[in-house]
């Protein structure tokens, strides 16, 4: 992936980069072994909308429950929270990304 951080002291300036630019990034655990992350980005509070992306697994937890299940509490917490749209967005040439997204049941745009 382009841009990933190469070094631990990368990933450190990344999520520093992250947060300043308004991501607020989530530590995804399965038995207490950090096997992902996913974030809320473009959070626009007053046009009540926000963007679940920036998803990144473990390919052992691949096609599990990890990922609908980040998701679901993910747009739980956005929903009770006065969000009244969120998206997912992901490459176009992401395909094993997007069959992901469909299992979600999410409605598909911008074709």
């Amino acid at each position: 992936m382009r841009g990933r951080p190469a070094e631990p002291d990368d990933v450190v300036q990344t999520i520093l980069d992250a947060t300043r630019q308004g991501r607020w990034m989530w530590v995804v655990r399965r038995s207490g072994e950090v096997v992902g992350m996913t974030s809320y980005l473009d959070v626009v509070p007053a046009d009540e909308r926000l963007e679940i992306g920036w998803t990144i697994y473990a390919p052992s937890v691949w096609a599990t429950e990890v990922n609908p299940s980040c998701k679901y509490l993910l747009m739980e917490w956005a929903f009770d929270h006065g969000f009244g749209r969120v998206q997912l967005k992901t490459d176009i040439r992401n395909l094993r990304s997007q069959a992901a997204i469909e299992r979600l049941g999410a409605t598909r745009e911008g074709e």
